[in-house]
């Protein structure tokens, strides 16, 4: 039994989105208990490090080479803005409303591949957009509470706007890079980057903790 490449892309999106909404409730749990959102961000990042590391080196036996590193860079220098914004949003609102928010990454990425990537957008795909901001609006809330819910969902919204970035260029990488390279890379610059954080705002976790944002790094990994 065969299925067209869209419904493989459909498939593969929706278990995307039910891993990545596992790894939001992990980095909440472990936010509660007192880890800080960034040595979160760098464990995440650190574990999806590992997992992803022997993929890529077995597939290509060598260090992986890219074609156009500047792509490669920007995708992961949005990722780290995304994440960092992302984990500490989860942390100040409730979990059920920042995860509707995140919802706007496909609207934004949309805009983004219509205007960067020349693809077409139809009328059709428009009007959902439209649906999909309104959508936007009602668990912002605007008017009602000042700046919709406070700083909380104005970071996740950033966060959903950075990774339609990350979308954005690993679509235009997808002719010329191989996937677990793009996440390889990845997954090593946030890791560089979020360490420093990681280090400034240092908690011991516990095991419990530590084995929590290991499946997070996991999953959002396979994600």
């Amino acid at each position: 039994m065969t299925f067209s490449p869209l419904i493989v892309a459909v498939l593969l999106m929706t278990l995307s989105a039910t891993t990545i909404a596992i790894g939001n409730t992990l980095i909440r749990s472990v936010g509660d208990i007192g880890i800080h959102p960034f040595e979160i961000a760098f464990f995440r990042c650190a574990f999806g490090f590992v997992t992803i590391a022997p993929i890529v080196l077995w597939q290509v036996r060598a260090w992986p080479t890219v074609t156009s590193a500047k792509p490669l860079v920007a995708s992961g220098l949005c990722h780290y803005v995304s994440m960092l914004c992302f984990f500490t949003g989860v942390t100040l609102m409730p979990l059920n409303e920042s995860a509707a928010l995140s919802f706007a990454t496909p609207l934004f990425a949309t805009i983004g591949v219509a205007l960067f990537l020349g693809e077409k957008v139809r009328a059709r795909r428009w009007i959902a957009i439209l649906v999909g901001f309104a959508g936007v609006l009602i668990v912002l809330r605007p008017g009602a509470v000042p700046l919709g819910l406070g700083l909380g969902p104005v970071l996740v919204i950033l966060s959903t706007i950075t990774f339609a970035g990350v979308t954005v260029l690993v679509k235009k990488m997808s002719g010329t890079e191989r996937t677990a390279t793009v996440v390889f890379y990845q997954s090593l610059t946030v890791m560089v980057l979020t360490l420093p954080l990681a280090v400034w705002h240092w908690t011991t976790p516990s095991w419990p903790a530590f084995w929590a944002m290991a499946a997070l790094g996991a999953l959002s990994t396979l994600g």
